[in-house]
């Protein structure tokens, strides 16, 4: 029987299964209201999740992909939603998470997750970015590098 899974694909086309993924909202981030994508991906891929946003500009373009595996293996992609400029890092770490609350019978019972929250950049931001590339573009051309 085949499932469905979410993926988060960075820029460079490195992508990693999630838990659980919300790219909707805002929070108070370096000054600014900022929308944000929190993830949640199984504690395992922690390392591979610091090493993909130390890449620079591998959160210029974030994917969001929604999958189906089949039985065989066979990852067919069903839609992808494309979000730009998530550069600033909120948080990365491995925080635990209450999987099923307590009962009168049962504990509760938490899972250790990796833990991303991305910022989005503002308009001003952008601007201020692409600028930068143009300048440094000039300054190495009449350095003649």
């Amino acid at each position: 029987m085949s499932k469905t899974i979410n993926k988060l694909q960075f820029k460079n086309g490195n992508s990693y299964e999630t838990i659980s993924i919300i790219a909707e909202g805002s929070q108070y981030i370096q000054g600014q209201n900022r929308p944000i994508i929190d993830t949640q991906f199984s504690e395992s891929v922690f390392d591979d999740i610091k090493s993909e946003i130390l890449i620079d500009g591998n959160t210029d373009t974030l994917t969001i992909q929604n999958c189906t595996v089949a039985d065989n293996g066979t990852i067919t992609i069903n839609s992808e939603f494309v979000h730009s400029n998530y550069d600033i890092i909120k948080s990365i770490g491995i925080n635990t998470y209450v999987v099923s609350a307590a009962t009168d019978t049962t504990p509760e019972v938490d899972e250790k997750r990796t833990s991303l929250v991305l910022g989005q950049l503002t308009y001003l931001e952008t601007t201020q970015k692409s600028q930068q590339s143009q300048i440094d573009a000039v300054v190495l051309s009449s350095l003649g590098v």
